[in-house]
């Protein structure tokens, strides 16, 4: 019986695994809501503008949230596991760092989010950490890849 309850544990585990995590960032205005999955790797899935309501990434376009080339590879979403995720309060905001580790070299990226109180933005920038000891070329580097939308292009002037 206990083995059976070890393994029902584990089994739940995986699954949880496989199916990635999600963390969410925003204020009274905004909202962020950022997914990560051994699959796709790290993307934005909700942007929200929550003053009218409206979703600004379509409903499965799910924005890509970096990429680049190191060494001659080409890195995307998928290129990066996931080590950790940080979220904090600070005195006027909140933060978020994602912090990911590419499977092919010695490269950590961490991903940093910061809302303001009161500010209808979110801040994103990319800290890329060297864990070798030879030196890594990168380029190409994309922040972040949205297509939001505000609405139906028929009905938006």
């Amino acid at each position: 019986m206990r083995l059976k309850a070890v393994l029902a544990v584990v089994l739940l585990l995986s699954a949880s695994c496989a199916l990635g995590q999600s963390w969410t960032i925003g204020n009274d205005r905004i909202e962020r809501t950022i997914t990560f999955d051994s699959a796709t790797g790290l993307v934005t899935q909700r942007l929200t503008d929550l003053t009218t309501h409206t979703d600004l990434i379509s409903a499965g376009k799910p924005g890509l949230e970096l990429a680049l080339a190191c060494n001659g590879q080409n890195l995307n979403g998928s290129s990066f596991r996931l080590l950790k995720a940080d979220q904090g309060t600070l005195p006027d905001g909140k933060s978020l760092t994602i912090l990911l580790e590419s499977k092919t070299l010695p490269l950590q990226v961490s991903v940093v989010y910061r809302v303001y109180d009161g500010q209808p933005a979110i801040r994103k920038w990319l800290v890329l950490k060297n864990t070798g000891s030879e030196p890594l070329h990168v380029s190409h580097l994309t922040i972040e890849a949205l297509a939001p939308s505000v609405g139906l292009s028929n009905e938006t002037v």
